[in-house]
C-alpha cells in the first residue's frame, strides 16, 4: 500500500494491497501522459472511499483526479477531505445532476487521456498502466479504449462478465457493449464531440460512445479487467429502466437514424410489462401484448429500412 495515503485496516484491494509505483518518467525519458479522472458524487459515502482509493492506489505519477460532489449530507465530504492532498480539485455544491457534474469536472481537466468513474464503482490494479501502455505503443490514437465488461453486486464478491464481442460500430449501435468505468479516451476527442450531452440523465455514457464512434474514433478492446460497475437495487439504472431505455433509443436515432430490433424489444418490455408484476397470468398477457406490438413495429421499421444499421 502507498504509505502516504490514510491508513486503513480493511483487507484487500484497494485498502491494503501493494501496487506498482510508476517511475517519474517513461523509459524514453519523457513524462508519463497525464490522465484526468472525474468522479461525480452524491450521498454515496458507503462506497466513495473505496472508489477514491482505487484511483489513487494505481500508483500513477501524472494523475489529475477531480471529484465533483453534489452537496452530499451523508459524510461524503469528510471522506473527500481525508484525501484532499492527492486531489487536483474537488467541490461540494448543488448541481444539475450527474451529467452536469461530470461535465463540470471534464471542463477543468487538462490531461491527455480522460475518463470518469462513478462514486460506487472501482478500478482494478494496473488499469491505468494497461491503458497508457496501449495508447503510447500505438502512437496515441484517437480511440475509445475499453476493457472487459464486468458487473458486480454491492459487496463486489460476485462478478459477472458480459458478452462484448465484436467491438464494431454495428454491434455498438445494437447493444451497449462498452462498460463506462473501464473506458478511456483522449481529452481532445471528448472536447471535439462536445462533452457529455446533459439532456441524458441515465444513458449519457452510451450516447457519448455513439457520438465518438460517429466522429470517427477507433473502438479498441483491451483483454483486461480494468474496472467493475456495481449493480444493486438503489442504482439509477435499476430504478429508472424506462427512462434509460427511452434515452437509449433517442440517442441511437439521433446519431444513426435507426431503431435496432434488440433495443426496440427491451424498450417495449420495460414499458408494457412491469418489473414487479405479481400475477403470472397477467404477466403472460402483457408479454403477449408486447410481442404483438413488437412484431408490428418491427415490420413497419423494416419496410422503412430503419431497423438495422449498415456500414455506409
Amino acid at each position: 500500500m502507498n504509505s502516504n495515503l490514510p491508513y486503513t485496516e480493511k483487507p484487500g484491494w484497494p485498502w491494503d494491497e501493494s501496487h506498482e509505483i510508476y517511475p517519474d518518467c517513461m523509459t524514453s525519458g519523457t513524462e508519463w501522459p497525464k490522465i484526468s479522472i472525474v468522479t461525480p458524487s452524491f450521498n454515496q459515502a458507503q462506497y466513495l472511499e473505496e472508489t477514491i482509493r482505487s484511483v489513487l492506489m494505481q500508483g500513477y505519477q501524472n494523475l489529475e483526479y477531480i471529484i465533483i460532489d453534489g452537496g452530499s449530507t451523508d459524510g461524503s465530504v469528510e471522506i473527500i477531505k481525508k484525501y484532499e492532498p492527492w486531489l487536483a480539485y474537488w467541490v461540494s455544491e448543488k448541481d444539475k445532476g450527474q451529467s452536469n457534474a461530470i461535465n463540470k469536472g471534464f471542463h477543468l481537466a487538462t490531461g491527455e487521456l480522460a475518463g470518469w468513474i462513478n462514486s460506487d464503482d472501482i478500478f482494478f490494479p494496473g488499469a491505468f498502466k494497461a491503458v497508457v501502455s496501449y495508447w503510447i505503443e500505438n502512437g496515441r490514437p484517437n480511440a475509445l479504449i475499453t476493457g472487459s465488461k464486468l458487473k458486480g453486486n454491492s459487496a463486489l464478491d460476485k462478478l459477472t462478465r458480459l458478452e462484448q464481442y465484436p467491438l464494431t460500430i454495428k454491434h455498438l449501435v445494437e447493444k451497449n457493449i462498452i462498460e463506462q468505468p473501464s473506458t478511456f479516451y483522449p481529452l481532445s476527442l471528448l472536447q471535439e464531440v462536445g462533452y457529455i450531452d446533459e439532456r441524458y440523465r441515465m444513458s449519457m455514457d452510451y450516447d457519448l460512445w455513439l457520438r465518438m464512434a460517429k466522429h470517427g474514433a477507433d473502438l479498441v478492446f483491451l483483454n483486461s479487467d480494468l474496472a467493475v460497475t456495481r449493480v444493486y437495487p438503489e442504482t439509477k439504472t435499476h430504478r429508472f429502466q424506462r427512462r434509460s431505455l427511452t434515452e437509449v433509443l433517442q440517442s441511437v436515432w439521433r446519431n444513426y437514424r435507426v431503431i435496432p430490433e434488440s433495443w426496440l424489444k427491451k424498450f417495449l418490455t420495460v414499458w408494457i410489462v412491469p418489473r414487479d408484476m405479481q400475477s403470472p397470468f397477467l404477466q403472460r398477457v402483457l408479454f403477449l401484448i408486447r410481442n404483438i406490438v413488437f412484431s408490428g413495429t418491427k415490420g413497419i421499421l423494416g419496410l422503412l429500412n430503419l431497423l438495422n444499421y449498415s456500414e455506409k
